[in-house]
């Protein structure tokens, strides 16, 4: 053997080595990364989101990593089939992802496209971008429920959302979450609430909250509590809550004793 072939056959398991497995490559990729024109959310469950939307069309599909490239597919309004891409990953990081196309089939696949493509480079957004988002909506719904809009403060809730009031069970449907800030508005006649606390997942589809909030009722009297909730980033890009906590920082009311022969009459 020659001593390049030595050398090549002494390097190869060391570079193989080095070399991150799908695993490795499918952790990295989990999470939000910016494009020229879109953000793109690769989700720990194997689905893809794009925000804002490419012209209605491949919005969403789905994603995996084989033999250290990314395959992608999706289907466009209308069609029957799926499309799909595979892309040759060029450098993937904590920070930056590059890569491109090598092979693209199905009715998305652009006319005259010439493969492989440029390459493609995205960054991803950080936590901070993404705790921005979420702080930002959860104060425009601070902001409607002072405003007493019922359809818009109940609008805030995803569609299988729960809310764990104090002193009475969970409420798990539309009607009883909006029942129940019916009930809410026509008690008060001022609330906020704000974000104390943002913990947003590395996948960037769920973040939770920490708060405070204050209330003054209708007869004058005041409240003060805290919260907690967890958001989910939705297909459309949109955080919507998933779990809504509250209670109040008050003393809880004694419970009258039982009147003079009670004991008896049991």
């Amino acid at each position: 053997m020659s001593r390049v072939g030595l050398v090549a056959a002494f390097l190869a398991p060391a570079i193989a080595q080095a070399r991150p497995d799908d695993a490795a490559l499918t952790q990295l990729l989990v999470g939000t990364w910016q494009g020229p024109r879109h953000e793109t959310q690769y989700r720990a469950d194997g689905t893809w989101v794009l925000d804002p939307p490419d012209d209605g069309e491949n919005t969403r599909g789905k994603w995996r990593i084989e033999h250290g490239r990314l395959i992608e597919s999706w289907r466009l309004t209308d069609e029957t089939e799926d499309s799909s891409s595979v892309e040759e990953i060029i450098e993937l990081t904590e920070k930056i992802f590059k890569s491109r196309i090598i092979l693209q089939e199905g009715p998305g696949k652009p006319e005259g496209q010439v493969l492989p493509s440029e390459i493609f480079t995205v960054t991803r957004v950080t936590e901070k971008n993404l705790e921005k988002a979420v702080r930002d909506a959860d104060a425009e719904w601070s902001k409607v429920a002072a405003a007493k809009d019922l359809d818009k403060t109940v609008a805030f809730y995803a569609d299988d959302a729960v809310i764990f009031p104090p002193n009475q069970p969970a409420v798990t449907n539309k009607d009883g979450i909006r029942n129940l800030w019916k009930r809410f508005l026509d008690s008060f006649t001022d609330i906020s609430w704000k974000t104390t606390r943002v913990e947003v997942a590395k996948s960037g589809d769920m973040a939770i909250l920490t708060g405070t909030y204050e209330m003054t009722m209708t007869d004058g009297s005041k409240d003060n509590g805290k919260y907690c909730e967890v958001w989910q980033n939705k297909a459309d890009g949109k955080w919507k809550v998933g779990i809504d906590m509250f209670s109040s920082d008050l003393p809880a009311q004694p419970v009258s004793p039982p009147g003079p022969g009670a004991a008896e009459k049991k």
